[in-house]
Formats: C-alpha cells, structure tokens, sequence
C-alpha cells in the first residue's frame, strides 16, 4: 500500500511537471508568433499607408481635374448666354 501510493506520488508529480513545461513551450510559442504577427502587421501596415497615400493624391488630382473641367463648361455656357442675351436686346432696342 505504501509503495502504491508512492508510487502514485511519483507519477502525478512527473505528469504535473510534464504540463508544466507543455504550458511554458506553449506560452514561447504563442509569445513568439505573437511578435512575428505584429512585425509583419507594422511592415504591411507601412506598405498599405503608401500605397493609400497614392491612391488619395491620384484621386485629389482626377477630382481637381473633373472640377475644371466643368467649371470650364459652365463658364463657357455663361459666356454663350450673355453673349446671345445681349444680341437680344441689341436687336430688340
């Protein structure tokens, strides 16, 4: 009985520091792909601000564009009508 129990002893102490250490090489393991993880965020991260940052000018340059574009037209519209306004009245007075 004495010897069963030790020995019972002996087992759960060995089995205890089995999972002791199975929980430290798993808490490296998720330390270390926890890192990797964040490396790799802040290196994509930097790769996508650029590219965002192109995208925002090329599409504040297509706007500025499209905006003078029909600036012009409406100015020129304008000008159309005021010239045609004024042969109206020339020819009416």
């Amino acid at each position: 009985m004495i010897f069963q129990d030790l020995q019972d002893f002996v087992t759960k102490e060995v089995r205890k520091k089995k999972r002791v250490k199975a929980a430290q090489k798993l808490a490296v393991g998720i330390c270390v792909v926890a890192t990797l993880g964040v490396a790799a965020g802040i290196i994509y991260a930097l790769k996508l601000e650029k590219e965002t940052r192109k995208n925002i000018k090329s599409k504040a340059v297509n706007t500025v564009e499209t905006i003078n574009d029909i600036v012009q037209k409406d100015a020129d519209m304008v000008k159309d009508f005021s010239d045609d306004s004024a042969k109206v009245v020339s020819n009416v007075i």
